[in-house]
């Protein structure tokens, strides 16, 4: 199975907006299979399924929530057989 990670900056648009961690409702989207958020820091990791949802989709959801999301960055995981079948 190929998974994709996401790291995002997550930032509060204004004082109205909600916390940072707000951003973890993210796990609400169908293909979304883990996220955390640091609140501190505001950095976001989302481990998704692509052929399901799309990094725009998961911006989008984080705008809807009140959030900027200011940088992204992605990242291709081989699992399983497809791993073990490019390294073999």
């Amino acid at each position: 199975m190929v998974e994709y990670t996401v790291a995002m900056q997550i930032e509060r648009c204004s004082a109205e907006s909600p916390p940072v961690f707000a951003a973890g409702s993210v796990l609400r989207i169908r293909g979304v299979r883990c996220a955390t958020v640091d609140p501190a820091s505001g950095a976001m990791t989302v481990r998704f399924d692509r052929a399901l949802v799309t990094i725009g989709d998961l911006v989008r959801w984080i705008e809807d929530q009140g959030l900027a999301v200011g940088s992204v960055a992605q990242e291709r995981i081989e699992s399983g057989a497809a791993a073990r079948a490019a390294t073999g």
